[in-house]
């Protein structure tokens, strides 16, 4: 099985909407606590949680906003325990400003 490598690229400064759904075995939603670790790689990763910093749009359904401030590689991991172990992560791409507003 072949798997892409291509990242998704963003500009420094957008947002970055991440988005995770937990589910049981069955595949209903259940709401269990979660936390989300979210940066650059060359940089020290922000920790949200279920409790603080993450919306809650629905049963079984978080999404997080990142304001991307550096250029380069981004990793994200979500994590649920509880309940419902799972666990989801990925990378994006933060290139620098292409054009001056000034």
């Amino acid at each position: 099985m072949a798997y892409s490598t291509a990242l998704t690229a963003y500009n420094l400064g957008d947002t970055v909407r991440l988005t995770f759904t937990v589910q049981t075995t069955s595949g209903a939603a259940i709401d269990t606590p979660v936390r989300l670790l979210v940066g650059p790689s060359t940089g020290e990763a922000a920790v949200q949680t279920s409790t603080a910093g993450l919306s809650h749009p629905g049963i079984g359904s978080w999404r997080y906003d990142a304001h991307v401030t550096a250029a380069g590689r981004w990793t994200y991991r979500w994590e649920s325990t509880g309940t419902v172990v799972q666990v989801d992560e990925g990378a994006f791409a933060v290139a620098m400003k292409k054009a001056s507003t000034s």
